[in-house]
C-alpha cells in the first residue's frame, strides 16, 4: 500500500518517540522536555523576573492560552501565576515532564484501558501526525479527536467541547466491555 506523506495511514509503524526522532521539527518542539530534566534550574529560570517566562508562554500568540478567540485576562494570568508560585507547585508541574522518560521504552499494545486522546489542531508543541502514532500502544478502544482551532491548552481554549467529548466517551464506555477482563 502506498501512502501520501504525512498521511495518518503511514504512521502506524512509528511510535511517539520514534516520530520525534525521525521528525526534527517535532524534536525541536519537544526540546523543553530535555531542559526540564535538569534539577532546580528550570524552576529558577521560569520563576525569575516575576515569572516573566511563564507570562510569555501563557500570553504569546503562538503558544498562549486562548479561549474561543479571546486571550487570557489579566485576572486569569494572575491566578495561574499565583498557583504556580506556591511552594512546590512549579516543581510538581515540571515533575510530569521529568517522569515521562521513566516509562520508556514503550511496548506496543501495552495500554489496556479505553483511551480518548484530545488534540489541538493548532498545538505549538506537538505535531498532529504524532497523535495517530499513539494508537500503537492501545490494546482497547481508541478514539482520537482533533479539536479545530484549539491550541495545546485544550481545556482552556475549548472547555465546552472538551467536557462534551469526555462526557460522551465515558457514557459510551458504560456500554463497552470492561477493560479489566
Amino acid at each position: 500500500m502506498k501512502c501520501l506523506p504525512r498521511s495518518p495511514s503511514c504512521l502506524p509503524s512509528l511510535s511517539p518517540p520514534d516520530y520525534a526522532l525521525r521528525h526534527p521539527s517535532q524534536l525541536l518542539k519537544s526540546s523543553h522536555f530535555f531542559f526540564f530534566q535538569l534539577p532546580r534550574f528550570p524552576e529558577l529560570m521560569l520563576s525569575i523576573n516575576d515569572f516573566k517566562a511563564l507570562k510569555a508562554l501563557f500570553t504569546s500568540r503562538s503558544t498562549g492560552i486562548g479561549r474561543k478567540g479571546r486571550w487570557l485576562t489579566a485576572e486569569d494570568l494572575e491566578a495561574y501565576l499565583y498557583a504556580l508560585s506556591q511552594p512546590g507547585a512549579l516543581t510538581g508541574a515540571l515533575n510530569y515532564y521529568r517522569n515521562v522518560f521513566s516509562s520508556l521504552p514503550l511496548s506496543h499494545r501495552h495500554v489496556r484501558s479505553p483511551v480518548l486522546l484530545l488534540w489541538g489542531e493548532r498545538d505549538a508543541f506537538l505535531e498532529q501526525e504524532m497523535a495517530e502514532a499513539c494508537r500503537l500502544y492501545i490494546r482497547n478502544h481508541f478514539r482520537l479527536n482533533i479539536i479545530s482551532g484549539a491550541s495545546h491548552w485544550l481545556q482552556q481554549d475549548q472547555p465546552d467541547i472538551v467536557n462534551t467529548l469526555i462526557w460522551t466517551f465515558l457514557k459510551e464506555g458504560e456500554g463497552r466491555k470492561s477493560y479489566r477482563n
